[in-house]
């Protein structure tokens, strides 16, 4: 968080983007107003809890999570033709290194992989800026893949978790004496809240229900079961469906329905992740439809529209087709094509979720992998 974010990250937006680097050749300040037209159009996912913000009017009140997503996510596609060939692929070795640590199960090979792009990025950091920028956070690259060897991937001993936790600390302050002891007794009342609730609430009970209700009182309203850690969320409605895709349920079914209306929703919760249809009109700034999903071993992306209900065993997303060719089953980060072509996609079939977006001004389009699915933002 403080060294690869708040230092690395912060450190080389500022060298890009600075006024006062002007004068160097890596500075490219005077796009600062074309990439932030790129991150003002980016549509991230529900997981991504802030929205994209400018560099030129927002980069000192950037939080740590926003360098974050910047650096996984954003980072590339907006710098693309805005850096030169040199400075870009440089760039690119820091944001796979990162992308590799956070991953659960990385392999020696792949550790490898990012202690060679890291070895890289340092090794070329004095030629490309200015050997004067090799702060310690800069060196410090050289010895994360040593630190997940011992430790896990990064997010296991990153900082993000005691930051979310100040404000939990703050609560238990209720006035100005013996503050330290305040905070270790409602600590202790915390932690044993647990052991508490396994002695006296009987599992299975409306005691329990109710405090699960209290404690999770942010969860979406799970409307519908479909099967284990599967729910449709919100309304079920009927949609009489095109020709075209009727073509399609007949493929998929092998025979074609007596009738051409079905049972639809836009949203739902599929074993932790949240996707929502491009047809719930309500969402104006995020884009939470893209899915992977494998079928015979192939794994291909798509843009859920809605979702249908064939029969009762058969529930299945209506896509968006994404041309995936560049795929190569390692990277994080995808150029992609949307296309105009749709498919159904039976849900035994959906792996994931991912990020997809457009940048603006190139129309070019892009597939964002997840390097964990345990981490929050």
């Amino acid at each position: 968080m403080h060294g690869l974010l708040l230092g690395v990250q912060k450190l080389m937006i500022r060298l890009w983007f600075d006024k006062s680097f002007s004068k160097f050749s890596f500075n490219v300040h005077s796009a600062v107003e074309k990439v932030d037209e790129r991150l003002l159009s980016i549509l991230p996912t529900l997981s991504i809890t802030r929205l994209p913000r400018t560099i030129q009017n927002h980069l000192k009140y950037w939080k740590a999570s926003e360098f974050r997503s910047f650096l996984l996510y954003y980072g590339a596609p907006v710098m693309f033709g805005i850096l030169d060939r040199d400075r870009f692929n440089h760039y690119l070795n820091l944001v796979n290194a990162s992308q590799i640590l956070l991953m659960n199960g990385s392999t020696e090979e792949k550790l490898k992989n990012a202690e060679d792009m890291l070895f890289s990025f340092c090794g070329n950091f004095s030629t490309l800026y200015n050997k004067r920028y090799m702060t310690l956070n800069i060196h410090n690259l050289v010895h994360l893949v040593d630190c997940v060897k011992e430790l896990g991937p990064l997010y296991t001993h990153s900082c993000f978790p005691f930051e979310d936790k100040n404000g939990f600390v703050l609560k238990l302050i209720r006035g100005t004496q013996n503050i330290d002891s305040q905070i270790i007794t409602g600590n202790s009342f915390i932690q044993k809240l647990p052991e508490l609730k396994q002695k006296c609430i009987m599992k299975g009970s409306d005691v329990e229900k109710v405090n699960n209700e209290i404690k999770n009182s942010q969860n979406l309203k799970r409307c519908t079961k479909i099967e284990n850690d599967v729910y449709i969320l919100g309304a079920i409605h009927s949609k009489k469906i095109d020709k075209d895709l009727f073509a399609l349920v007949c493929d998929l079914l092998q025979c074609c329905p007596t009738t051409d209306t079905f049972n639809c929703f836009n949203r739902l919760e599929f074993h932790g992740h949240l996707i929502y249809g491009l047809d719930y009109a309500r969402m104006k700034k995020r884009n939470n439809s893209a899915i992977i999903y494998s079928i015979q071993g192939v794994i291909s992306f798509g843009l859920v529209n809605f979702f249908i209900s064939l029969n009762e065993t058969c529930i299945a997303a209506c896509i968006q087709n994404i041309d995936s060719k560049n795929y190569d089953g390692k990277s994080f980060i995808v150029s992609v094509i949307l296309q105009q072509s749709g498919s159904l996609v039976p849900l035994k079939y959906i792996k994931e979720t991912c990020m997809f977006f457009t940048i603006k001004d190139t129309g070019k389009s892009y597939i964002c992998l997840y390097p964990n699915n345990l981490e929050g933002d």
